[in-house]
Order: structure tokens, then sequence, then C-alpha cells
């Protein structure tokens, strides 16, 4: 086992597998790069952990510590709570902030490294009285009060008593965000363009840019003519929810009206729990999750991202230009990613708009080829786990 000069605390809320979601994907480069440079504790605050994938990731890097400590959701915090965010109260546990706590305390890291604005409360103590023993960097990952504004305006009613809650809840998260990022020696975010949005608003140098990456497969272009559109993700994350049923209602009758025999795949985590009642075995097909992406992938000819609410940037879209897909997606969708539209992806906001291009790539094999050649070039070269690897050891170096 290597002698490492530098020790790392990592405190979020998953394992770095396995690599079914985006959070997940993000933290595993994190973990990739911590492994050459760090000795690693990785410590999980959650209700819940899948008790296979804690055993696998032990197996396969025994020189880590993981530490799971479960987390119980209180009912009575306090005046506190008054001031808190939703986001932050439901991942609060008093007890557990103690052992947290007891943990930094008891040996020499040389960094804190946390993910998640949820997580904030429970090195917020440690933060404050850490004078010059140890770096803190906190990864954002996406805005949260962007997200949580843009699904409140995204609301088809407004003045109710659950609209007016949730404007409540969003202000008590914009200052609770802007008050922690102060905390930190370090802020990262997952854009560029979320990094710009925050300097305007917090001026500071310590807010820096660390993308989503992609582990891109050594793979050769194989065009696909079957009429197949497929949508990825998990579905317990409110947009990409909200984008399935916005593709089913205003545009996928749109594309069946034009395309007989259409198929449209919706995969991923909890797609059948949520999603099963529109899976119909003609033209809707809800898959949920699917271990052999490659399989998924090579018979699927287009796939979309029609996001309308949420932030930071889609790894699904990195995912499917790793695999050589061409990508119908929203402005949103493709937020914070430096694809550009009708050269590496065809980006539509309005239902007719994303309906003909998806029509147009279905119909067309050599746009197919041309946005799908043009992205891998891309992201190979940008959004590689190998770059951003490298990114992350210069970073926290």
């Amino acid at each position: 086992m290597r002698n490492f000069k530098q020790h790392i605390l990592v405190i979020t809320y998953s394992l770095p597998w396995p690599l079914d979601r985006g959070g997940r994907i993000r933290l595993n480069s994190f973990f990739q790069a911590f492994l050459l440079d760090f000795r690693i504790t990785w410590l999980v605050l959650n209700s819940d952990i899948d008790d296979s994938a804690m055993n696998f990731i032990k197996n396969k890097y025994p020189e880590v510590r993981f530490i799971f400590l479960k987390t119980r959701k209180q009912k009575f915090l306090g005046l506190q709570s008054l001031f808190m965010p939703g986001l932050v109260r439901r991942q609060y546990d008093g007890a557990i902030i103690e052992k947290v706590k007891q943990i930094i305390n008891s040996e020499k890291f040389s960094h804190v490294f946390i993910k998640g604005i949820a997580f904030v409360p429970y090195v917020k103590e440690a933060v404050r009285l850490r004078g010059n023993k140890y770096k803190v960097i906190f990864d954002l990952d996406d805005v949260e009060s962007k997200k949580y504004l843009r699904q409140i305006k995204a609301m088809k009613f407004g003045g109710g008593r659950y609209f007016l809650s949730c404007l409540v809840d969003y202000l008590k998260l914009y200052y609770y965000e802007k008050s922690s990022l102060l905390l930190f020696d370090k802020v990262i975010v997952a854009s560029d363009q979320d990094r710009g949005d925050l300097v305007k608003k917090y001026p500071r140098n310590e807010i820096k840019t660390i993308s989503n990456s992609i582990n891109v497969p050594d793979i050769a272009y194989e065009d696909v003519n079957n009429k197949t559109i497929l949508f990825l993700g998990s579905i317990g994350y409110d947009p990409n929810y909200d984008a399935v049923i916005y593709f089913l209602d205003n545009i996928f009758p749109l594309i069946r009206d034009r395309v007989p025999g259409v198929k449209f795949y919706i995969a991923g985590p909890l797609s059948k729990e949520y999603l099963g009642k529109f899976n119909d075995g003609k033209s809707v097909f809800v898959l949920g999750f699917v271990e052999d992406l490659a399989s998924l992938y090579r018979k699927t000819s287009v796939v979309v991202v029609p996001i309308r609410i949420g932030g930071g940037t889609r790894i699904k879209i990195l995912e499917a230009v790793a695999y050589l897909k061409p990508i119908v997606s929203t402005s949103i969708g493709s937020e914070g990613l430096e694809l550009q539209n009708k050269k590496h992806i065809l980006i539509e906001d309005m239902p007719e708009g994303f309906a003909n291009a998806c029509c147009s790539l279905m119909e067309n094999g050599d746009k197919r080829h041309m946005l799908a050649k043009n992205a891998y070039d891309f992201v190979v070269k940008e959004y590689s786990l190998k770059n951003i690897m490298k990114d992350i050891i210069e970073l926290f170096n």
C-alpha cells in the first residue's frame, strides 16, 4: 500500500458506485482522481444504502476506508428549522452531526471534501473552527436555488398555498446557499455558466469549474435506422420525470403522425415504478434500469433530452455522445455543455420544433452520422474522464 502524504475526508450522500445516475458518475470522477494522490476516508450519510454496492466497492478498493452513518429524519428541529430550506431540513440529523465532528477531529486530514448543499450542516461548525488545519472544498455541482426557481416557474398555477410555500422555501434556499458558499476554501460547480452566475452574485476567486465527465469507450460508429427514440435517466429525479411526461403529452404524438411505427424507449432507475402505466408494448416501452447500456444504445436511432426544469449539466448527454448517438435536446437540457446547435446536437424548445428535429434525424442517415461524429470528437477532447481527473488533481493540489 502506498504511503500518501495527504489524507482526504469525503462527505457525501452516496458511494461512487454503481454508476447508474449522474450524481454517482460525477462522484466517481473525483474518487478516481483521489485514488492517485490521497489516502481516502469516504463518509456516506444516508437513510439507506445498497449493501451489495458497499460490499463490492470495499472489496475492490480495500485501501479506502468507507464509513456509513445512517441518518434519521427528525420531526422537531427547534427554531433553526424556520430558516432552513426543505432540501436541508430533510437530511438533518443532529446526532449524526456530532459523530461527523468526532471523525473530523479524530485524524489529521489535509482536505475535507463535501458534496451537496443538504450536507453543509454536518461540517458547518468544524469548518468554522478549523483554522489552518485542513482545506475544505465544497462541490455545489448544480446551483440548487436556480433549479428550484425553474420548477416554481413551471407550475401551472400561482397564488395558491402550495405555490406560496414553494416560493418561501426557494427564498430560504437562496439565502442558505449564499451564506454557505462563504464557509469554504473553494467551491466547485459543474459548468462555466453556473460559475459565471455565482461569481456575479458572490464575487470570490475560489469558485471553480470541474465539468462532468464520461469514460468514453473506443467504439466505431454504427448507423441505426429503426425509428427508435430513447430517453435515459433516473425517473426519481423530478426534472427527468417532467421531461418524459412533457415528451409523451406534447411531442411524441406529433412524431407518430409523421413517422409510422416509431418507438419510444424509457430507461433508467425507477422508470417502471413511476411510468409503467405508459408501457403499451407497441409504441412506448418502459424498460426500467438497464445494466447493458452498450446494447441499449445499439438499438437506438435518436436520444432525446426534453428537460424543462433543473440545472447543471447532463451526464446523460455526454453518455449518449460517447456511444455515438445523435441527440435532440432543449436549451435547458444542454445547458452548461459547450456543444453547438446543429454541429454537435439539435436544440429545440417548442414541441413542434423538437418533434421535427427528431423526425429529420430518423429520416436522414448522413445527418445522424455528422452530429454523432462531431459531438464524439468534441467530448473526447473536453469531457473525457482522463482529462477531468487532471483538472481535479490540479485543483486539490
